[in-house]
């Protein structure tokens, strides 16, 4: 402990026998340089774990609004059913069918029956006689089944 304390009374020694003005600039270097070290030890640290903590923040954010935007677009999607389209589709198909299949029931409830239509043809193609048998078997003829398709017209 000797050795300090002559150590130290040197450096006094020797600072005190200094210029006023170089004791001044002696008291602001070390100033200067407790100032700086103690910068470097104490506030960077400091400073650079706030501004990786500030980093970490905005990619947080940055992370959850896109999480919440992808939410959104889920919510809607769900919103909105995709099949509702090909279920409207559906329907339109089927209310169409159902009309053409009543269409189709009442087209052939027209028809003339098979064993009918034997007959029919039978009586159509019996023609015998002059000129008045024919004119009567038109007339005849003009009067058979609508459903043959032929519209009454006028003769004689």
């Amino acid at each position: 402990m000797n050795a300090f304390k002559d150590s130290l009374a040197a450096g006094s020694d020797w600072y005190n026998q200094r210029p006023i003005r170089e004791r001044v600039l002696i008291v602001v270097t070390a100033c200067v340089l407790v100032f700086v070290a103690g910068w470097e030890l104490l506030v960077t640290p400091v400073d650079t774990r706030q501004q990786q903590l500030n980093n970490r923040l905005q990619s947080l954010t940055a992370n959850r609004n896109n999480l919440i935007s992808q939410q959104e677009t889920l919510n809607s999607q769900l919103a909105t059913d995709p099949s509702e389209e090909q279920r409207q589709r559906l329907e339109t198909r089927q209310g169409r069918l159902q009309r053409l299949e009543q269409h189709i029931t009442e087209t052939t409830g027209q028809l003339i029956a098979p064993r009918d239509m034997v007959t029919l043809l039978r009586d159509m193609l019996t023609v015998q006689g002059g000129y008045l048998d024919v004119l009567a078997y038109l007339r005849r003829l003009e009067g058979l089944d609508e459903r043959l398709g032929w519209m009454s017209g006028t003769t004689g």
